[in-house]
């Protein structure tokens, strides 16, 4: 095959990421910081956990492979905060959001 390819788990990873990180909330400013810069998206939580749900029942993935994806998740989010240098708040979303991952996937 004549191309580029990369390993799908990143792909998986920048999916997941949007999905159940709701990067595009923290990018568009969608969300407010509580006093322990936990990120609050006024989305109840119930609806981030079945469109999580959804998306990983149209996958079929191991334990470790979604290990693999929620660790890639949260260094994708951490890696972006340097981008995000002209909102503290939007970077402060990114990092808070990538531990998070980071410690769920530890979890499993």
């Amino acid at each position: 095959m004549v191309g580029i390819w990369g390993d799908k788990r990143y792909d998986f990873a920048k999916l997941y990421h949007s999905v159940e990180g709701l990067y595009e909330f923290i990018i568009n400013d969608r969300f407010q910081l509580d006093a322990t810069d936990k990120p609050d998206f006024k989305l109840p939580s119930d609806v981030v956990k079945m469109t999580t749900k959804e998306f990983l029942s149209v996958f079929t993935l191991s334990k470790e492979q979604l290990r693999e994806i929620m660790i890639l998740s949260g260094t994708i989010f951490i890696g972006m905060c340097p981008y995000h240098y002209d909102s503290l708040d939007r970077q402060k979303a990114m990092y808070y959001t990538g531990i998070r991952q980071l410690n769920e996937a530890m979890e499993i």
